[in-house]
């Protein structure tokens, strides 16, 4: 399904299933990917959930609009994209509060949104996505140098590999997760496989290989992380990159982990890596199952 928001064509993907409730009032479930993904990476997690549930191919990503070449992807502009999709989706389910639930920039961008508006989430399930090196203000006038050559052209931006086939395509995604299965690999490459005179090409915007004028700061986010009153739920891989952040327990602090004032769990995945919810599916809506059946304010689900 396309829907316009902030003057972009957006795809939209919709799950039907069990419909979720907060203190007895509809709650709407909306899903955000990570980085060079798309919208259909949460259909494992979400068939094994049974629940209805929305997501998007985030702008520039899969099968949404590209900006306009004199534009860019700065990462606020996520948070403005989730804002109207939430005014939009909450006018059609009678929903007022959602569930975020956010893989790696998705879950960045689902954490960053609960502290800036946390009267508008219910809950939050966070996989993966706090793990941003943090970046010195030093590095800024580098970075924009970097980034105003990079743009300087347009038309000479690094473009997707191509490939002679959608298996040789297939091929370099299973090199690059070797836990995907055969059949996670069919279903996440065939949306966003394109195909013109020089071979077969991912849909994603180059522009997204750019280097970012604005660097990450994670004093920035942290004051975000503590402004969230949500319950939330963070989940990493056993196996995953983020076991090696040397600051991962501050980034948890933030968020209330061992705070004791604060509804928060964090909890490993094991046999999984980054891509968790591709990689345990059945495992992980298992312990959101039981993270939510143990909160008053979801005792009214069906069937929790």
């Amino acid at each position: 399904m396309q829907r316009s928001l902030n003057g972009l064509a957006f795809q939209f993907h919709h799950w039907s299933g069990q419909r979720l409730s907060h203190h007895h009032r509809p709650l709407l479930v909306f899903c955000l990917h990570g980085f060079m993904d798309h919208g259909l990476t949460f259909a494992p997690l979400l068939q094994a959930l049974g629940w209805e549930a929305h997501a998007w191919d985030a702008r520039g990503f899969g099968q949404t609009a590209w900006v306009p070449r004199y534009d860019y992807y700065h990462f606020f502009d996520y948070l403005r994209d989730l804002h109207s999709a939430l005014n939009t989706l909450f006018a059609e389910t009678e929903a007022e509060q959602v569930l975020l639930l956010g893989h790696s920039m998705g879950g960045m961008i689902a954490s960053l949104y609960a502290g800036v508006y946390p009267e508008r989430v219910a809950g939050l399930i966070n996989l993966e996505g706090w793990m941003v090196p943090d970046t010195s203000p030093q590095s800024l006038p580098q970075r924009l140098r970097d980034w105003l050559t990079q743009c300087g052209d347009v038309n000479g931006l690094m473009p997707f590999a191509r490939y002679p086939s959608p298996e040789a395509a297939q091929e370099r995604m299973r090199r690059q997760d070797p836990r995907l299965t055969p059949a996670q690999i069919e279903y996440l490459s065939a949306p966003i496989l394109a195909q013109d005179a020089t071979g077969y090409f991912w849909r994603h915007d180059p522009l997204h290989r750019t280097r970012s004028p604005q660097p990450f700061r994670l004093d920035q986010a942290q004051a975000c992380w503590e402004a969230i009153t949500a319950p939330h739920l963070l989940l990493y891989g056993a196996d995953s990159p983020i076991c090696q952040l040397a600051d991962r327990d501050v980034r948890w602090r933030s968020f209330g982990v061992d705070q004791g004032n604060r509804d928060t769990r964090v909890q490993c995945i094991a046999e999984a890596g980054h891509n968790l919810h591709l990689h345990q599916p059945v495992a992980i809506a298992r312990v959101i199952q039981d993270w939510l059946g143990a909160r008053p304010q979801f005792k009214d689900l069906p069937g929790a």
